[in-house]
Formats: structure tokens, sequence, C-alpha cells
């Protein structure tokens, strides 16, 4: 399963980095899209229209890294293996 963790730049393109920053953000706590929209702000990162978000997010959950329940209409991502993100987290340090 650790073959996930290597090979976002492979499979995401451009969105790679996105797509890292969302785990890294999503292994601190769940999150949803909104609270990742304001985590970007504060970030001071290039915000990127919700379609974009939503379509990494979608394409992170397709892939088997992420799940979540949805919350009153929200999603709230989580990691859908909490040892994989822990390995995810240890790497990134």
């Amino acid at each position: 399963m650790t073959s996930l963790l290597t090979r976002l730049h492979l499979h995401y393109g451009d969105d790679a980095d996105l797509a890292a920053w969302l785990l890294d953000q999503i292994a601190l706590r769940p999150r949803t899209r909104p609270e990742l929209h304001a985590a970007m702000r504060a970030a001071g990162l290039d915000v990127r229209s919700d379609d974009d978000l939503r379509d990494v997010l979608d394409w992170l959950r397709s892939d088997h890294y992420l799940d979540g329940p949805v919350v009153d209409g929200e999603r709230r991502y989580q990691w859908r293996y909490p040892a994989l993100c822990r390995i995810w987290v240890l790497r990134r340090l």
C-alpha cells in the first residue's frame, strides 16, 4: 500500500502538489471543502475553484486515499486508512 504514497506525481500531473497539500491538511484532522478553501487562503496559496478542488478530492477518494461521511450536507474528508495516514505523515517530516 505504500506505493500510494509515492505515485501522486505520476497520476495527478499538474495537480500533484495540490493533492499532496490536501492529504497533508486532512492528515491533521478531517475537513470539509469549505474548510480546505479557508486553509488555502490562510496559507496564502492560490485558491482553486470549488470545481477544481472537488475534482482532486474526488480523485483522492477514487484512489482510496480519502473517505468520509456527509455531515449536514457537506462531506467531511478523512484518510481511508489511518495506518497509511500515519506513514504519510512520517514520510513528510
